[in-house]
């Protein structure tokens, strides 16, 4: 029997005194419940931010809630005695080593008396637990909805409850909302960690098209920047799909354009941006962010007509048009932005 099998034996165990526990995966495994230690949540009793999780050959103990951190065995000693006590036994029987299992991860510091709460560090990325929409039957309506938009190769992945998955990092989203499948569009930091995601819409019918989540408040909240070269003109658009389609471009979710510009603007420079604006001549809001960044000096994107004003990048991709082409032949600043952007807004 080895250490790993022991540790994961006893990782199943944890179970019988954590409320909700739940185990998601056995390979690796990964289990959640609400934190023994903090209680979790007070606002929600469904909250489950406690994870036990195998990494690198050792068994790991984290609250998102209170921020505790160890591995399984520092973690029973402390808040298992009884279940540590059977552990040591055990594997002195099995091993005949009375030591505690060292642990060689890289960067994780681990103190099995500390009581204050510390952050975990995983050397490996943090990752959203849902199934990746490549992974489903090639029938399924997910799959077949993402092939039918033909929207780029990206680890897209699906909630199928998305309002009881999200209220993990938000607890507003476990206030009895009627819950609903949704297409999970992760942020990704440039070490490949999610940061953040992007919640979309399947059936249609919902009032909120995109629900934005952030899992790590302290990373800017900009889609794409694991793919951000600064060598290369950047493209700055709203929404993370329409992204995808064009080389070298971030989109900036909730917040505007020119602020999203702001934040890259250390590592970019100002001429080597441009602002892509929805194709939407009729709304106001719109209008004003186009006259905003033409009056600062940015370089926009003035569309040309088309059949359908609202018409978006991935709706022209569609159309089989080449989009690339279209933004670079259509970018203006100054003057000439000013003269086609009235021309444009009357259309």
């Amino acid at each position: 029997m080895s250490a790993l099998f022991l540790e994961l034996k006893y990782s199943r165990m944890l179970g019988q005194n954590v409320e909700r526990w739940k185990i998601k995966n056995n390979s690796p495994f990964h289990a959640t419940g609400r934190c023994p230690i903090c209680g979790d949540s007070k606002k929600s009793k469904t909250l489950c931010r406690f994870h036990v999780r195998e990494y690198m050959g050792s068994c790991f103990v984290s609250c998102f809630n209170c921020g505790y951190s160890s591995n399984l065995v520092g973690y029973m000693k402390v808040y298992e005695p009884a279940l540590h006590s059977e552990f040591a036994f055990e594997k002195y029987r099995v091993t005949g080593n009375k030591d505690e299992p060292i642990i060689k991860t890289p960067k994780l510091v681990i103190d099995d008396s500390i009581l204050i709460p510390t952050k975990i560090d995983f050397e490996e990325p943090f990752s959203l637990d849902l199934p990746y929409v490549s992974e489903l039957p090639e029938n399924d309506p997910v799959r077949l909805y993402v092939a039918s938009r033909r929207l780029p190769d990206y680890p897209f992945q699906y909630a199928e409850n998305f309002y009881d998955f999200s209220s993990q990092f938000n607890e507003e989203l476990s206030s009895g909302k009627k819950d609903e499948p949704r297409l999970v569009i992760p942020f990704f930091d440039r070490k490949g960690a999610v940061f953040a995601y992007q919640g979309r819409d399947l059936s249609g019918k919902s009032k909120q098209k995109y629900i934005t989540i952030t899992v790590d408040s302290k990373v800017p909240k900009v889609f794409g920047i694991d793919r951000l070269s600064v060598h290369k003109p950047l493209k700055i658009v709203e929404g993370p799909i329409d992204s995808l389609f064009l080389d070298n471009c971030v989109a900036s979710v909730n917040a505007s354009l020119i602020a999203t510009a702001g934040k890259l603007i250390k590592v970019v420079k100002k001429e080597d941006m441009t602002l892509i604006y929805d194709n939407e001549p009729r709304n106001s809001e719109i209008l004003k962010m186009y006259i905003d960044a033409i009056e600062k000096g940015y370089k926009v994107v003035i569309w040309p007509n088309s059949p359908e004003k609202k018409e978006d990048i991935n709706d022209l991709v569609l159309r089989g048009k080449n989009v690339e082409k279209i933004i670079k032949d259509n970018t203006r600043s100054g003057l000439m932005a000013q003269l086609d952007f009235n021309r444009w807004k009357r259309c």
